[in-house]
């Protein structure tokens, strides 16, 4: 027995009635419920054969975020040890240190704050490119890719909360040259590897949620 159209919209149209509101995932349980269903010899009532598959499809739909969470965050650090591979970035953080180092003796530590400036720069990045690159509301709230969009700066949004515990922990360490120099690498890599990441997943998002609603 074959599924017809109507039977597959009123599957969804079911799917959404249980919690399962996420496109994405919809379209996955889709495609594997009614091959599962059309796949079996004596077929059961439709109404039963999902109230069975319920559990299964909300265990789906779980372990979906999860995965989509994680995915973004290794892919994240993947795209950071990329660019501190890169020639550019290289030569970039090693003329960073030596112009400190070079105007140590001119510039008064009361002005260590000019370390921050690639940091602060990158976040003012951050803002703007996802500010200007918004999800639609319809998308973020149906989309489980999309939800986890934001998720890709927790880590480099961390780097900046651990600052002021690191400096109620042992100020005289991080007011020194190495731990600066390290700190402001670190979060300036980092937050420019989530502005790429989030680019490019944005991109992945809009052009899969314009397939599913084409499909």
């Amino acid at each position: 027995m074959n599924l017809d159209t109507k039977d597959i919209k009123n599957i969804d149209s079911w799917l959404q009635k249980k919690g399962i509101k996420y496109l994405d995932v919809r379209v996955e349980l889709l495609d594997h419920l009614v091959t599962e269903y059309e796949a079996i010899d004596q077929y059961p009532d439709l109404q039963g054969f999902l109230e069975e598959r319920l559990p299964w499809c909300k265990q789906v739909m779980k372990k979906k975020e999860k995965a989509t969470h994680w995915s973004y965050q290794r892919i994240l650090w993947t795209r950071f040890f990329q660019l501190l591979k890169k020639p550019m970035i290289v030569a970039f953080w090693a003329l960073f240190l030596a112009l400190v180092i070079a105007m140590k003796p001119v510039i008064e530590w009361k002005y260590k704050f000019l370390f921050f400036v690639p940091l602060l720069a990158s976040v003012c990045a951050h803002l703007y490119f996802v500010l200007k690159n918004s999800i639609r509301k319809e998308i973020f709230k149906n989309v489980v890719s999309a939800k986890y969009l934001g998720n890709i700066f927790s880590l480099p949004l961390l780097s900046l909360y651990l600052l002021s515990p690191l400096l109620q922990l042992n100020k005289m360490l991080v007011f020194t040259v190495p731990f600066l120099f390290l700190y402001v690498m670190f979060g300036t890599t980092i937050y420019i590897a989530a502005i790429l990441v989030f680019l490019e997943k944005r991109k992945v998002v809009l052009n899969n949620y314009d397939k599913f609603l084409k499909g």
